[in-house]
């Protein structure tokens, strides 16, 4: 990599005055790429770290695939000795492994996610304490419940919230924990691999050897296989709901399932996440997209206030459009949003990741504002009326409220 190291110190500056919001991108020869950019840090000597590998819950077929993809997930950053300075995050069609780490730490700590990911072999002790957290699941979530109503698949064993099983009897713990470890192994040899894989680093000043660093740890990284597509799914509900809390949930959730939409760069998800922030007062805890359309959920506030701002804000869409006043707070929240993620290297590098493994393009979020402020009011009010219906509403309640 000499020659190219050198072409690369002189794209950043080499040893003139850093170029902060430069970005510097690797393509290694397997299909991953490696990509830094300067962000805001306390500490010049600490990169944010983020790695996407796309490939998540919903590609790892039925639940017990789901199950599989968190397992590997978690086994990645869960060494022999000591502790990983990454956090695994499994979204329906990416995981992602976010960290701040070193500068001069970045090629060992990333080599060593990289080896975990290709392994072939786990100790079964390993294997059964990491496992011990996932077959054997705290109670389920007012947004466990969101989830199952809002992807038939998952209440049906199509995803990993809901109803997940639990070691099966007739195996004995030994023979199931044996063969979860070797699904989870044939999992990584199957699916993980660098084709569309993105490393991001974002630190005080792009460095050119950090960077070639990160690319040489992921050198090792076999080109994926491919995904299993995803099962048949409802893409947009027909009606809004109202389903059951998990027992001892007196708070619930309240969420919009987002019907698919052709969104290459995110947008649209993104504008329906700020309507429902400017309905509900806070940007929505959980923001998902899969290959049939997304979830935004928060959990419910006192009386139920956050279910009734946010259907009469979608009825209010349908019957009074999208005013100019709103569009333009839409657009601010979207601003706030990438400032309060510029302001962090951890959630920059998560976002840069994100956007180059989902839609192609690292600028995805950074330049959000201006594509919709070019659209215009009227494409984001008839995007949103689409998207936003008061069929796709779904509250989590105490039981005596629910439906049916």
């Amino acid at each position: 990599m000499g020659g190219f190291a050198e072409l690369l110190f002189a794209v950043i500056g080499g040893g003139g005055a850093p170029a902060p919001e430069l970005q510097v991108e690797i393509p290694l020869e397997s299909g991953a790429r490696v990509v830094m950019i300067g962000g805001a840090t306390e500490d010049a000597g600490r990169i944010g770290v983020a790695v996407a590998v796309p490939v998540g819950w919903a590609d790892a077929g039925g639940v017990e695939g789901a199950i599989t993809a968190q397992l590997a997930a978690r086994f990645a950053v869960t060494p022999k000795d000591g502790a990983s300075s990454f956090a695994p995050e499994v979204l329906p069609t990416v995981t992602l492994y976010c960290g701040t780490l070193a500068a001069d730490s970045v090629e060992a700590e990333l080599a060593e996610l990289a080896e975990r990911l290709i392994a072939r072999e786990c100790d079964l002790a390993l294997f059964d304490a990491i496992d011990d957290g996932i077959r054997r699941p705290p109670p389920a979530s007012a947004f466990d419940r969101l989830r199952e109503a809002t992807a038939p698949g998952c209440a049906e064993g199509g995803g990993p919230f809901g109803r997940r099983p639990r070691v099966a009897p007739d195996l004995g713990a030994t023979a199931a924990t044996e063969a979860a470890k070797a699904r989870m192994l044939e999992f990584l040899a199957a699916r993980v691999g660098s084709e569309g894989c993105v490393i991001a680093l974002v630190g005080a000043a792009p460095s050119g050897e950090v960077a070639l660093a990160a690319a040489r740890a992921f050198e090792c990284l076999p080109r994926a296989r491919g995904v299993a597509p995803p099962a048949p799914r409802e893409a947009a509900l027909q009606a809004p709901r109202r389903v059951a809390a998990p027992a001892g949930d007196a708070r619930g959730a309240v969420g919009v399932r987002l019907a698919w939409h052709d969104d290459p760069l995110g947008d649209l998800a993104a504008l329906s996440a700020a309507c429902f922030a400017d309905a509900v007062g806070s940007w929505p805890e959980v923001v998902e997209r899969d290959r049939l359309g997304g979830l935004l959920a928060s959990p419910e506030a006192e009386g139920g206030m956050h279910g009734r701002a946010l259907a009469a804000t979608l009825r209010e869409l349908q019957e009074q459009g999208l005013t100019d006043v709103r569009f333009e707070r839409l657009l601010g929240r979207l601003a706030e949003r990438q400032a309060a993620t510029r302001g962090d290297p951890q959630a920059t590098a998560r976002q840069l990741a994100l956007d180059g493994t989902l839609h192609g393009r690292y600028d995805a979020s950074a330049l959000r504002v201006e594509r919709w402020r070019t659209s215009g009011r009227a494409a984001a009010e008839a995007a949103l009326r689409q998207q936003l219906r008061p069929a796709a509403l779904v509250e989590v309640v105490p039981a005596a409220g629910a439906d049916g």
